[in-house]
């Protein structure tokens, strides 16, 4: 036996022994934890300097024109009762305004890959061209929507009404929470992520280079997950 084939035996017969999963990420335990912990009401004292009533999550904020818009994920009994977008607005960060957007819904947002989840972790921003760009998760599925203001109304930016990431449609990656970024140049990126995809592929996050028009890219993704990434 030489000396290649017999390194591929060893790895092979380490892999069996100690099992695949051991060469995964390992999640810090007190971390973990926390979320055993059963949850206060919204306004039981020691919940922290809450900025809005209610359970409201995945927060992303903008100012435009002296208004400042809140956009969360809006928290409901199970993930597949989250049906719409909810969004605060104010003019000096004390008292807030809640309405739901027009886009995104469930409804709306169909396709034959989702999962039927729902509408989760909003990411806005206002790009280069002036217009505001919200890229969310509809059924573990990325899609885009633009509008020519932070209220709206509010369209799917793709003409085919489909979403912009299919469900794990890159190497596997389940395809949630994204969030978008414009460089100091105006250059334009996107990254993505989970912490689990069903296949031993634990804390994974994509990223891409956008094109001008904020919905197409010209490069295949890539794996720039961090350390401790979940």
């Amino acid at each position: 036996m030489n000396l290649k084939r017999t390194k591929n035996y060893l790895l092979t017969a380490l892999v069996s022994a100690i099992g695949f999963n051991s060469f995964a990420q390992n999640p810090d335990r007190s971390i973990i934890n926390l979320w055993l912990k059963k949850d206060l009401k919204f306004d039981s004292p020691k919940t922290g300097n809450l900025l809005l009533p209610g359970y409201f999550t995945d927060p992303t904020i903008i100012e435009d024109k002296g208004i400042f818009y809140i956009y969360a994920t809006i928290d409901m009994p199970s993930w597949n009762d989250i049906t719409k977008m909810a969004v605060w607005s104010s003019t000096d960060f004390v008292n807030w305004k809640c309405d739901y957007l027009n886009w995104p819904t469930k409804e709306q947002c169909l396709s034959t890959t989702g999962t039927g989840s729902g509408v989760w972790a909003p990411s806005v921003i206002k790009a280069p061209n002036g217009k505001f760009y919200m890229y969310l998760t509809v059924s573990q599925e990325v899609w885009v929507g633009v509008a020519d203001k932070p209220s709206g109304p509010w369209k799917n930016a793709k003409a085919d009404n489909s979403p912009l990431f299919r469900h794990k449609e890159y190497f596997y990656v389940e395809t949630i929470d994204a969030e978008a970024f414009v460089d100091d140049d105006g250059q334009a990126y996107l990254y993505w992520g989970s912490s689990d995809s069903g296949r031993d592929i634990e804390g994974r996050c994509l990223g891409v280079k956008l094109n001008p028009d904020m919905i197409s890219f010209t490069e295949m993704p890539k794996d720039v997950t961090p350390p401790h990434y979940f």
